[in-house]
């Protein structure tokens, strides 16, 4: 076969120049026209010493799904081309966390190119997304509510995937297809309008651009635009404090130019990984919580929260799971409390006890009603007053883990001892060292 590469490029030269300064890239292919349109360009142009197929079975289309991916392996087969191939239940993923299919599968293909970077299989995982699609992209935005970040639309390269037809009309790639005879995959929920985008697609976007052909470039200068405003609001915006799966927004953000706050909401809900689905209405709800009393919250999507604290609004994830209610008696060795690991030893930790006045028959659990508290160098109160004194977080209190004796908590693990079991002048002392997770 012929292949008319010279006749029709599907990008330019700054593009290439781009893609060839990478040691390696994945191109991830469906088997719909897009994506086998840009693997044909690439494979056949030199772009990069390394190039491999990345496809992705999300098992939602049954035994269609499973002959799309044996299209896909045997084209790089085919090619030549080393394959990446993962198998992901995506309605499993989407039933338990609540997701739709569409945003379901995103996330599921987003955390797969974030490891395929990671772990060195590439530099940059490339995917076929076109003017249209950017297009489609900020409507979606749009009539969902977005801010100025909804705008932006996608990104041509946001550190794990490479969009190198971002700027390419679709008419480009069905003409690129049809030129070249390349064979592809028809995905039939295509044609439902179930799903929003396709409804986008196949419906709205055709009846405005009757009005306004110059619909797709419009929106690209839109997108522009907007992302540069963008990047200067972000340098007026605050960073959150991110750790423990938490982002805390702090108070000095919330008395910024209104833009700036947006942005630095925005910041936070990106940290915790809460920024999927989060529209304009649910930042202006976190901003509200700035007014508010501590302890006033707000629900966001997918079991997300936003908490009024002392020095900012803390943005997490709600925990659903049913509390830890097992024991473990107090000695050496790993222990996991309340899905939280950690060790006790003679080496070293953040906590250090004298062991020897650890009574017979304690235990390591998480918190109790009742439970009270002896602070090494303070008095004695119930561990609820003590933790809300050292501002410890409401949303992680029930999987705490305590070393107790009865309702005696002798050491609140990862945060502080009783004096208790304080080491003394002639003390052997034992550690407790917490484990990330």
């Amino acid at each position: 076969m012929v292949y008319n590469i010279d006749m029709i490029r599907l990008f330019g030269d700054d593009i290439r120049e781009k893609l060839n300064a990478f040691d390696s890239i994945a191109v991830a292919v469906s088997g719909g026209r897009d994506s086998i349109a840009l693997l044909h360009f690439l494979a056949h142009g030199g772009f990069c010493r390394k190039l491999s197929v990345l496809h992705v079975n999300h098992r939602i289309r049954g035994e269609e799904s499973e002959e799309d991916r044996d299209f896909v392996l045997g084209l790089a087969a085919e090619y030549g081309l080393p394959a990446l191939s993962y198998e992901e239940d995506v309605p499993a993923f989407c039933a338990e966390r609540g997701y739709g299919i569409e945003q379901g599968a995103r996330i599921v293909r987003r955390e797969i190119f974030e490891r395929t970077v990671s772990s060195g299989k590439a530099d940059r995982v490339l995917t076929a997304h076109h003017l249209s699609d950017q297009t489609e992209s900020v409507l979606m935005h749009v009539f969902r509510g977005c801010g100025i970040d909804g705008l932006c639309g996608m990104k041509e390269d946001d550190g794990v995937i490479f969009r190198p037809m971002l700027a390419t009309p679709r008419e480009l790639v069905e003409r690129y297809i049809a030129e070249n005879g390349l064979r592809y995959r028809e995905d039939s929920t295509n044609a439902d309008p179930s799903y929003t985008r396709n409804y986008l697609r196949g419906t709205v976007i055709p009846a405005i651009k009757k009005m306004y052909p110059s619909l797709d470039e419009n929106v690209r200068r839109l997108s522009a635009a907007a992302r540069d405003a963008a990047a200067y609001i972000d340098t007026a915006s605050a960073d959150p404090r991110a750790q423990n799966g938490e982002a805390l927004i702090p108070d000095e953000a919330f008395v910024l130019h209104p833009a700036a706050v947006a942005a630095s909401v925005a910041k936070a809900l990106s940290a915790v990984g809460a920024r999927v689905d989060s529209e304009r209405v649910h930042i202006e709800a976190i901003e509200a919580l700035y007014f508010k009393n501590c302890g006033a919250r707000v629900c966001l999507p997918h079991d997300f929260v936003a908490e009024r604290r002392r020095g900012g609004v803390a943005v997490f994830r709600a925990e659903k799971a049913e509390k830890d209610m097992s024991e473990a008696a107090f000695g050496e060795g790993r222990f996991e409390i309340g899905g939280r690991a950690f060790c006790v030893n003679k080496e070293g930790g953040e906590l250090r006890l004298d062991a020897a006045k650890v009574p017979e028959g304690s235990v390591f659990r998480t918190r109790r009603v009742g439970d009270r508290f002896r602070r090494f160098g303070g008095g004695d109160k119930s561990l609820g007053d003590y933790l809300t004194d050292i501002k410890y977080p409401k949303s992680r209190r029930d999987s705490l883990a305590v070393l107790a004796h009865g309702n005696r908590v002798l050491a609140v693990v990862g945060v502080e001892i009783s004096s208790d079991v304080a080491v003394g002048p002639d003390s052997e002392a034992t550690y407790i060292r917490s484990e990330e997770r």
